[in-house]
């Protein structure tokens, strides 16, 4: 059965949803990044595009124990997302971590593009998987997977038919899985992600342990990486914290059926 979709939505794409709740957004930019992005995807392999904000800013500062491995990741990246959201203000985040970085013996060679391009963009993920086997890690990611056999949600997020993608479940949470075993579980995520045989590209949305994992996948296995982030809670049905201070972005989740049957 396909889904229902109010008739703000009908017959637009996620696409079309972002830029008519910004714009004034800089949408040159928005797609001049989103054209560098998907270049590199195509020309690279690996490729890995790797998403730092506020949550990995404030990990960085005061765990020890992440900030050595997310300083490696971002170092690691094809191309690196870090906070602006392509308005004209100058976003101080952006110069924070760069120092943080920097501190940590890190210096971001290639490309730097904002950590919200996903939002912005959401048809960068369908872009850079298209024609490639992905894996997509996430919180239930089963709802994707299910999604994903729908037409009209396929249509809405600019896909082809995924009958060929692997899903792989990880615990809920924010910028960290709420388990007292974070490094049990990014272990285990991992072994995982290693017994699925050939893929090409990782699509991920796991907070800050999705950038230590990202870089893994890239430098163990030789595979692409794209961070998407707070999106795959859109394409969940999931009003997060993100889409909800954004109301803008509301249209962008897909709140239909297949989303609420579990």
């Amino acid at each position: 059965m396909s889904l229902q979709i109010d008739s703000d939505t009908c017959n637009k794409t996620a696409d079309d949803i972002s830029k008519s709740a910004y714009p004034n957004a800089c949408w040159n930019t928005v797609e001049t990044e989103a054209t560098l992005v998907l270049k590199l995807f195509n020309t690279i392999s690996p490729c890995t595009y790797l998403r730092y904000g506020d949550g990995e800013m404030n990990l960085i500062e005061n765990h020890p124990a992440f900030a050595k491995k997310l300083i490696a990741s971002a170092g690691a990246c094809s191309v690196i997302g870090l906070p602006g959201n392509y308005t004209k203000t100058q976003h101080s985040w952006r110069t924070v971590l760069l120092k943080q970085f920097s501190r940590g013996g890190v210096t971001i060679g290639g490309p730097i593009v904002s950590a919200v391009l996903p939002l912005y963009k959401p048809s960068i993920i369908s872009s850079a998987i298209k024609n490639k086997k992905a894996v997509w890690i996430t919180n239930n990611s089963k709802i994707i997977k299910r999604n994903l056999t729908d037409h009209s949600f396929c249509s809405f997020f600019g896909f082809d038919e995924r009958s060929s993608d692997a899903f792989i479940q990880i615990p809920p949470g924010r910028t960290l899985p709420y388990t007292s075993d974070i490094f049990g579980v990014y272990d285990r995520i991992f072994k995982e992600i290693s017994t699925l045989g050939n893929f090409d590209v990782a699509i991920i949305g796991a907070g800050a342990m999705g950038k230590i994992l990202g870089h893994r996948i890239a430098s163990q296995l030789n595979k692409s990486v794209l961070d998407a982030g707070c999106i795959l809670s859109a394409m969940r049905g999931y009003k997060t914290d993100r889409l909800v201070l954004q109301n803008q972005l509301k249209g962008l989740v897909w709140d239909g059926p297949s989303t609420k049957s579990g």
